[in-house]
This record gives C-alpha cells, sequence and structure tokens, in this order.
C-alpha cells in the first residue's frame, strides 16, 4: 500500500502563475497536490502528479525543469531507473535561497520498492530558467 500525501489545493496565485508561461500551458491544477511558494511569494516550486513526476522552478519571467533532480535522489538510493522502483514521488519541502534569478530549493523523493519507502533529498539549484544541479 502507497501513502497519500495531504492535498494542497492550488490557490489562485498559483494557478496564475504557471498559466502566464506558454511552457506549462499543458499543466492543470489538478495535476499539482504540493507546491511551494518562495517566501517573498515571486516564485514558486512544484511537481505534476501524473507518473512520471515533472518538476519546475517558475518565477515571473523563466521556467526551469528541474525533473533531472529526481535521478539524482534516486541515484543516491543505488537505482537511478525509476523502473527500478513500484512508485516514485517527489515534491519541494523547503525553499533554501533566492536572489538575483537564482533560486535553490530542497526537494524530496520517495521511491517503493518491494514494500519498502525510500526517503532522500536533494537541493535543486536554478538559475534565470535553467537547472544547474545541487
Amino acid at each position: 500500500m502507497f501513502i497519500s500525501y495531504a492535498a494542497q489545493a492550488i490557490d489562485k496565485n498559483a494557478a496564475a502563475l504557471i498559466r502566464s508561461h506558454n511552457e506549462l500551458i499543458e499543466v492543470g491544477a489538478d495535476q499539482i497536490e504540493n507546491y511551494l511558494w518562495n517566501p517573498s511569494k515571486t516564485a514558486l516550486a512544484f511537481c505534476t502528479l501524473e507518473q512520471p513526476n515533472s518538476c519546475y522552478i517558475v518565477d515571473s519571467t523563466n521556467v526551469a525543469d528541474v525533473t533531472a533532480m529526481e535521478a539524482s535522489n534516486l541515484g543516491k538510493l543505488g537505482f537511478f531507473s525509476r523502473k527500478s522502483y513500484d512508485k516514485v514521488v517527489s515534491l519541494p519541502v523547503k525553499w533554501l535561497k533566492t536572489e538575483n534569478g537564482l533560486h535553490l530549493v530542497m526537494f524530496k523523493t520517495q521511491a517503493w520498492r518491494n514494500g519498502q519507502r525510500y526517503t532522500v533529498k536533494e537541493p535543486t539549484l536554478a538559475k534565470n530558467g535553467k537547472y544547474s544541479g545541487r
């Protein structure tokens, strides 16, 4: 059995920020359960619910696809491929820094394999709309 996360309904400001970017036009509010604003509410980090997850850091001018951080997180567990796990869920958990187009967000990935849940966190860096690793 998999643990489900408590739903955090997406607010209208988050939905508006996401809709303002053509790259995210296909992402509907019903596809986002957990998201995280930066402290000044000028940038947003989120992952989609559909499998495989897609994760983004978005501000008023940029969209950074940070989905690759999930493979880094899974690599810490020993298997990079999602296919090695029964289920994988990633989500932003803490905003670490925002400054001059740079956003640093802690993402958590949970992976289930053979009934065992594994959890790992990764600081994720996006600068000017580009994923820059950790």
